[in-house]
């Protein structure tokens, strides 16, 4: 497979209603996220894996489903040492064909849904791909335990007393005299 920079599919077959299509195009390839779609807390240094299906279901009406997965650098919670971790994103939305902008962009549909809107045949799903991605992440990672590479910052840097969740919150009045007199 070939990387390159975008994820563009041809979606004319589907917009021509053609009588030997299936109603159905799919695309798989690899592509690397422009630098400014990335996170601040990971790097993807590897290109991304892609596999997309567009199925007609009339009017101009689109289901699009897919798959992305890769791999991407993550900061230890330990030992805040670059770690390697890989996930598999899965995606499925309504597209509407709008003759019009050439960018793939979202409506709100409803309740939580978004309908994808996209007004010329060739369509870069990019910027989609790598949001869902993004969204699909783990929010903490760390090296296996017993990892001789990663010393645990926290249990060597950091105390604390009790944890909070054993503290009771009266427990500043464990010597409070009731029967004083005193003010």
């Amino acid at each position: 497979m070939v990387s390159k920079q975008d994820a563009v599919v041809n979606l004319s077959r589907l917009l021509r209603s053609d009588p030997h299509s299936l109603g159905e195009i799919t695309s798989s390839g690899q592509y690397l996220p422009d630098a400014s779609l990335q996170g601040d807390d990971f790097e993807v240094h590897k290109p991304l894996n892609y596999h997309l299906e567009i199925r007609s279901v009339g009017d101009g009406d689109f289901l699009l489903r897919g798959t992305v997965r890769g791999e991407v650098l993550m900061s230890c919670r330990r030992c805040l040492k670059p770690l390697e971790v890989g996930w598999k994103s899965e995606l499925t939305y309504s597209m509407e064909y709008v003759p019009g902008p050439a960018e793939l962009t979202a409506r709100p549909d409803g309740d939580d849904d978004e309908v994808l809107m996209f007004g010329q045949p060739e369509v870069d799903f990019s910027v989609l791909l790598t949001d869902v991605f993004a969204v699909d992440r783990p929010l903490t990672v760390a090296h296996p335990d017993g990892d001789p590479d990663c010393e645990d910052l926290a249990a060597k840097y950091g105390w604390d007393e009790q944890p909070a969740a054993e503290r009771s919150p009266f427990e500043s009045l464990k010597d409070f005299d009731v029967e004083s007199t005193e003010e």
